[in-house]
């Protein structure tokens, strides 16, 4: 996932290292028994909306909004097939990353249940500071 520079609210999906790019790199800060997802290179956070906007592009954004008792800032980080999932707390839906025909700000937010489904597996490890 592509965080983007500040002056962007919409999340996408490119390709690239994220060892040499803080658009792909994300920090996991723990709020209110749940985690907040933050982006380095805005420093917005991921916005899980609402079930609304399920199977829609441009459905996850980023917003500079206090994760603190905002559900749609909140995420679920579910251990799935050695991978992770990503449930948003307001919506009920995971990140869809969809595959690689899929670019820009295509990002799904989906209730698809995630065993099994790898556009919804996420790998999260860290990356240490330079």
């Amino acid at each position: 996932l592509d965080g983007r520079n500040p002056e962007y609210n919409e999340v996408y999906i490119t390709s690239g290292n994220p060892y040499n790019s803080r658009l792909f790199q994300w920090t996991i800060e723990e709020v209110d028994g749940n985690y907040a997802i933050k982006s380095v290179s805005s420093q917005k956070y991921l916005d899980g909306r609402n079930s609304s906007f399920a199977n829609k592009n441009g459905a996850l954004m980023l917003t500079g909004r206090v994760p603190k008792g905002d559900s749609a800032l909140q995420w679920k980080i579910e251990k799935v097939d050695g991978n992770f999932a990503l449930k948003s707390i307001s919506s009920g839906l995971h990140i869809d990353g969809r595959n690689p025909d899929y670019n820009a700000n295509e990002v799904w937010l989906t209730n698809r249940a995630p065993q099994g489904e790898t556009t919804l597996q996420w790998e999260i490890f860290t990356i240490e500071d330079a």
